[in-house]
């Protein structure tokens, strides 16, 4: 039915839909794109949190750059590819806002450095990835635990099904209002989350978890459970996000066609 294109429609923050994202015929920047720029040209509150809610989406994911072209003298931005078509969507939609992923380095020891243009002119921050917990059928979210600065948190992108438990205080109700009308609008709709994270706590995590994974009995796969389970807790909600999976041609008049002649129509998704 679909056409496997993923494109990021909508996004909340802050208590807010930016608008809407996808380009139209028009040569003009998509709605969501012009809000979302004016929002972070300010300096206030709500500036900040949209920065770092594109920060998490340029962090949080394996997404691999295509074309490196941000040194060069043509001036290309980069293109990223990568085994999830949702992660790609989502990491151009925060180099639409000027916040661009723009190089991984490999450190060795399954540690990288992401480094990542901001909007605020040409400054790039650097971001260590220590950790990536990754998504599957069962987790049905990945993390990964950076640090950059002094600092260090845990962001955490998922399906509100499990994510609601991983919040403080659960889902905003604004954000469970738009979660709603992303998803009747056949939008496939993630939850972003973090939290900032002690450097004796982030320590005594990376022993507990190198620790797990070097278990060679059957109690491995319970004990690293356990130990994601101690960082993915108490998460700060960042915001949401919505992806469209583009219809292929002829999908909306075929299943017109087919209710018009008064058959039941039933659709099984890969979910």
């Amino acid at each position: 039915l679909t056409a496997n294109e993923m494109v990021f429609a909508r996004g909340h923050v802050d208590g807010q839909d930016l608008g809407d994202f996808r380009k139209t015929d028009s040569s003009c920047e998509p709605e969501g794109v012009v809000n979302a720029k004016s929002i972070l040209a300010q300096t206030d509150a709500r500036s900040k949190a949209l920065a770092w809610y594109f920060t998490c989406l340029a962090t949080c994911h394996e997404v691999v750059l295509e074309v490196q072209g941000l040194e060069g003298s043509t001036g290309d931005l980069p293109s990223y590819t990568g085994m999830s078509p949702d992660e790609v969507a989502l990491v151009a939609a925060a180099q639409q806002v000027g916040i661009i992923f723009q190089r991984r380095n490999r450190l060795g020891g399954g540690i990288c450095e992401l480094e990542v243009q901001h909007h605020t002119g040409k400054r790039v921050n650097k971001y260590t990835v220590l950790e990536l917990l990754q998504f599957n059928s069962d987790r049905k979210r990945m993390s990964v635990i950076l640090q950059s600065g002094g600092k260090a948190w845990c962001i955490t992108k998922g399906a509100d099904s499990v994510m609601e438990g991983l919040v403080d205080g659960g889902f905003p109700e604004s954000a469970k209002a738009d979660m709603s009308k992303f998803a009747k609008a056949g939008l496939r709709v993630l939850v972003v989350a973090a939290r900032e994270i002690d450097n004796d706590s982030l320590q005594k995590w990376i022993l507990d978890y190198q620790k797990a994974r070097g278990i060679f009995d059957e109690t491995k796969e319970a004990k690293i459970k356990e130990v994601i389970a101690e960082m993915e807790r108490d998460l700060q909600f960042v915001g949401l996000t919505a992806v469209e999976d583009r219809l292929q041609d002829g999908v909306p008049e075929a299943i017109e066609t087919l209710k018009a002649a008064g058959s039941r129509l039933w659709v099984l998704t890969g979910d």
